[in-house]
C-alpha cells in the first residue's frame, strides 16, 4: 500500500511538471526523479546518485543565492528552503528552475540526516520578466536604456562621487536639425538615423559608461572616472567631431548630421539628476544658440564647432563616399578616465 501511494504521489508530481530529489545528507547520496532529468535533457541513468551530479549543473553565478537559503534551512533556522537559480542543460544551455525542499529527518543533536524537495522548470517565466524589464528600461527603437533609468544611474554615480571624491560627467547629445530629416526624407530616414547614431556612440563608449535616450533625438551619455572639465570636454568634443564625419546610410545613400553637446560635471554638492541635467541642458541650449556642431561646457564657453564654422549642423544628402574614420583605441569613449576602478 505504501509502495502504490509513493507511485500515485510521483505520478501526480511529474503531471504537475514537478521533478524530485531525494538527498541523504551524511553520505551525499541523492537521487532524482526521471523529470528532474528529463527537464536537463538528461535520463535518470546519466546522473550519478550524489549530490555532485546537481551541483556540477549550477549556474557559477547562482551558488551565493542557493546558500543563503540553504544553509540556514541545514542549520534548522527556517522552516523549508527556496531558491531560483540556473541549471545547465545537455545542450548547453541554462534552465531557470525554482527549487523547494525541506529537512525530513534529523539526529537527536539537530543534524539534517534527510532532504527532499521538488524542481520546477520557470525559464518561460523568467523570459517574460526579463521582457518586461527590458520594456521598462530601455528605448524600443535603439535598445538603450531610457530617462527613467538612466536618471537613477546618474544619481547612483553622483553617490560615488560624493563617497570617493571621483569625477564624473553628464554629455546631454541632441542632433542637429533633426525635423528637417524627417520632414524631408521621412520618418524612416529619421529612424534609421537614430539607430546608426545609436550605434556609433556605443562603439565608442568604455564598458563603465552609460548611454541612454532621453527622448526625441535628444540622448544622455553618463561618464564616470573622468579628468576633470579638460577630460569631460575633449570626450564630448571627439563624439562630436566622431558623429560629423560618419554619415547614416538610408537607401544607399549617405545622410550627414550633427549634434550638439552640453556637459555638466556632476558636483558633491548636486541634489540629484534633474540638478545635473539642468546644468547640461543650459550648455547644451548654448551649443545650439552659437551656430550647433559644438560641445559646451556649463559654465564656459562653447568649442569651435567643425573648422570654426558657425553652421554646419544641416543634414543633407551626399553622393561622395561616405568619409572614415577610425578613432584610435584609447579614444573609445574618452581618453579620460579608462581603466579607472569603479
Amino acid at each position: 500500500m505504501a509502495l502504490m501511494d509513493e507511485r500515485a504521489l510521483l505520478m501526480a508530481l511529474e503531471s504537475a511538471s514537478l521533478g524530485i530529489w531525494d538527498w541523504d545528507i551524511p553520505s551525499g547520496r541523492m537521487s532524482f526523479s526521471p523529470l528532474w532529468a528529463s527537464m536537463l535533457g538528461r535520463r535518470p541513468e546519466e546522473l550519478a546518485p550524489d549530490v555532485s551530479s546537481w551541483e556540477v549543473l549550477v549556474h557559477p553565478d547562482d551558488w551565493s543565492g542557493i546558500q543563503s537559503a540553504l544553509l540556514p534551512h541545514l542549520r534548522g533556522e527556517t522552516e523549508s528552503y527556496a531558491a531560483e537559480y540556473r541549471l545547465r542543460h545537455a545542450d548547453g544551455r541554462w534552465v531557470w528552475v525554482q527549487d523547494s525542499g525541506r529537512v525530513l529527518e534529523r539526529d537527536d543533536e539537530g543534524k539534517p540526516l534527510r532532504a527532499v524537495g521538488l524542481h520546477q522548470d520557470i525559464s518561460s517565466r523568467k523570459a517574460m520578466e526579463e521582457s518586461l524589464l527590458l520594456l521598462a528600461t530601455s528605448d524600443p527603437l535603439t535598445g538603450l536604456w531610457n530617462r527613467r533609468n538612466f536618471a537613477e544611474m546618474v544619481n547612483g554615480e553622483l553617490g560615488r562621487v560624493r563617497r570617493h571624491g571621483s569625477q564624473a560627467c553628464l554629455l546631454l547629445l541632441d542632433l542637429d536639425h533633426f525635423k528637417r530629416i524627417n520632414d524631408t526624407y521621412g520618418h524612416a530616414a529619421g529612424d534609421e538615423v537614430l539607430r546608426h547614431f545609436s550605434g556609433l556612440v556605443s562603439l565608442h563608449l568604455r564598458e563603465a559608461d552609460v548611454f541612454a535616450r532621453l527622448g526625441g533625438e535628444e540622448f544622455g551619455v553618463l561618464l564616470p572616472c573622468i579628468e576633470g572639465d579638460a577630460g569631460a570636454l575633449r570626450a564630448a568634443t571627439r563624439l562630436r567631431e566622431l558623429i560629423a564625419s560618419s554619415p547614416a546610410i538610408v537607401d544607399g545613400k549617405p545622410l550627414r548630421f550633427s549634434v550638439s553637446i552640453g556637459v555638466a560635471m556632476l558636483d558633491p554638492e548636486d541634489e540629484g539628476f534633474d540638478e545635473i541635467f539642468t546644468r547640461a541642458d543650459e550648455a547644451l541650449y548654448e551649443a545650439k544658440r552659437t551656430g550647433r556642431n559644438r560641445a559646451v561646457l556649463a559654465g564656459h564657453a562653447p568649442d569651435s564647432g567643425a573648422d570654426g564654422e558657425r553652421e554646419t549642423g544641416f543634414a543633407s544628402w551626399n553622393d561622395a563616399k561616405p568619409v572614415s574614420r577610425e578613432c584610435p583605441e584609447d579614444d573609445r569613449g574618452s581618453s579620460a578616465g579608462a581603466g579607472c576602478q569603479r
